[in-house]
């Protein structure tokens, strides 16, 4: 069965270090196997701080430290 963590409020919302934690929490001890890194949906684009591709820069650096998963 497919569990998935939507990371969409990574990068304004949710700092790299909770987006990390919340992975962290998710794939360990929540059997989460899928994350899907939209990240558009509860920001505005005009936003100042919002970057594209933020939310994937997060989860890569997560993936990073992690090579086992």
């Amino acid at each position: 069965m497919d569990v998935c963590l939507d990371t969409m409020n990574f990068g304004v919302q949710n700092s790299e270090e909770d987006g990390h934690a919340q992975l962290d929490y998710a794939a360990k001890d929540l059997s989460v196997n899928f994350i899907y890194t939209a990240e558009i949906y509860p920001v505005p684009a005009s936003d100042p701080h919002w970057k594209p591709g933020r939310t994937e820069e997060i989860v890569g650096t997560l993936l990073a430290k992690n090579p086992e998963w």
